[in-house]
């Protein structure tokens, strides 16, 4: 078997190993350009531009009219509540049966 190095001889290797490696070079203007590459992504909303607020209350009083006609037309209109006259009002029925019997 292999005998393992003692831990003071591997934290003394590990050390050594970090004395062998280069700083990075960065370039001056770095953070500048990286700031600002964040700053003008946060500012370009390319969505929806053209919908101004005053074409969002167009469109919610658009909305909201179209949602009170439908109340308004179900709740004055007859719904026909069985089959049969379901049948008749679309002229299913012949004059003993009807089709979807």
């Amino acid at each position: 078997m292999k005998k393992t190095a003692p831990i003071s001889e591997e934290i003394k290797a590990t050390l050594s190993a970090f004395e062998t490696m280069k700083p990075t070079a960065v370039s001056a203007d770095f953070k500048k350009r990286v700031l600002s590459n964040m700053f003008r992504k946060e500012n370009d909303s390319k969505g929806l531009k053209w919908f101004t607020p005053s074409l969002q209350w167009a469109a919610i009083a658009l909305i909201v009219l179209v949602n009170a006609y439908s109340i308004q037309y179900l709740l004055t209109t007859e719904r026909t509540t069985t089959i049969k006259t379901f049948a008749e009002s679309y002229y299913l029925t012949s004059s003993s049966t009807t089709i979807l019997d």
